[in-house]
């Protein structure tokens, strides 16, 4: 079974950047689902935003599915959005 993660950021109106994680099957279907929350304070990274919403779904998606211990994520560039 492949998931893929589908991944979006949004800016708020105070300055704080969410980003989402999806992490999805074959079939399109909503695994588990993770998001960091940035700061205008912190030292911003598109890169590490992705990451932690990235790790969080992956731990959501091994805390829900015992089945899936480890969990092998395939990255594209094209799964990456940005609204």
């Amino acid at each position: 079974m492949r998931i893929l993660p589908i991944i979006w950021r949004e800016k708020t109106t105070t300055g704080r950047v969410i980003t989402y994680c999806h992490l999805i099957d074959e079939k399109k279907n909503i695994l588990s689902s993770g998001f960091s929350i940035q700061m205008p304070k912190d030292n911003f990274s598109r890169r590490k935003g992705r990451e932690v919403a990235i790790d969080r779904a992956t731990k959501n998606l091994v805390m829900l599915n015992k089945i899936l211990p480890k969990v092998k994520i395939e990255r594209r560039e094209k799964d990456f959005i940005t609204l």
